[in-house]
């Protein structure tokens, strides 16, 4: 069934254009719209790929105007992804950029939530934690609010980072299930952030915390977590370890920040040591 649905979307530009629209429309449907632009972006190229792209974005611009900015931010950073990867064929060079995208789009304050003020007094009556963290900052002389506001908008694009990468996976396993069987594994096994596109990352993250551009802190992040992710599927696949494991690493790296710092720190110790590799080579 899912097969013909893939087909179908990709048998006419009318048929993604119109199933685009419609999924753009209902709330929160935002990401079938965008795996379908990608998969038309990852198949067919950009430019055929176009009035797919304007059929998904057309409705959360409404959206948009009436406040609701995260379907449209959304849709921009899976159009982003995918077209990098279209055009780099690299996971880790498309996280990076994509990363990049999200760094501006929170800096610009499009994704601090409407009454973002009311939400941060309101989190603050129903948790005492949150309260004391907000009090201990305006000791230190800082601005306690505007820090509160920031921290949201950050947590919204990291959000969207996820959802993105998620939806470029959807679309690149549809694309792969129908010309490519087993490619998706293939690539997604091999994701690895080489020590350069590492200083790169790096790079950028502290300029832009030397500049006080602190949303740049997430080019860092989502980069590191797939590699990681990646790093932990490959080496469960080359020790022959039930892949269960493997899935629940995948939960726990996003519900539990030890798992999530473990994750990162291995997939920083990996762009220079190439575990995958390694283990490989012992294997034969």
């Amino acid at each position: 069934m899912l097969t013909s649905f893939v087909n179908w979307i990709l048998a006419k530009r009318l048929n993604a254009v119109v199933v685009a629209l419609i999924a753009s429309i209902l709330p929160w449907g935002f990401w079938l719209s965008g795996a379908i632009a990608a998969l038309w972006t990852l198949r067919k190229g950009p430019t055929p790929a176009l009035p797919v792209m304007a059929g998904a974005v057309v409705p959360t611009l409404v959206w948009a105007v009436q406040g609701n900015t995260m379907p449209l931010c959304g849709l921009v950073l899976i159009i982003v992804m995918s077209l990098l990867l279209r055009v780099t064929v690299s996971w880790s060079r498309a996280l990076i950029g994509t990363s990049v995208v999200a760094a501006l789009l929170i800096q610009s304050g499009i994704l601090i939530p409407r009454h973002a003020d009311q939400l941060l007094e309101q989190m603050q009556r129903q948790s005492p934690e949150v309260k004391a963290m907000m009090a201990s900052y305006a000791e230190q002389g800082l601005n306690a609010q505007m820090l509160g506001v920031l921290v949201m908008g950050v947590l919204s694009g990291l959000v969207l980072l996820i959802v993105a990468f998620g939806v470029t996976l959807l679309a690149r396993y549809w694309q792969a299930r129908l010309f490519n069987p087993g490619g998706l594994r293939e690539e997604f096994l091999q994701l690895r952030l080489t020590p350069l596109e590492l200083l790169v990352v790096f790079g950028i993250a502290l300029f832009g915390m030397m500049l006080g551009i602190f949303s740049t802190m997430v080019v860092v992040w989502l980069p590191l977590m797939a590699a990681g992710i990646a790093l932990v599927h490959g080496v469960v696949d080359l020790k022959g370890i039930n892949g269960l494991w493997a899935a629940i690493i995948d939960i726990l790296v996003l519900v539990a920040w030890p798992v999530t710092l473990i994750v990162l720190l291995l997939a920083l110790i990996d762009s220079f040591a190439n575990i995958r590799a390694r283990l490989a080579s012992n294997k034969h």
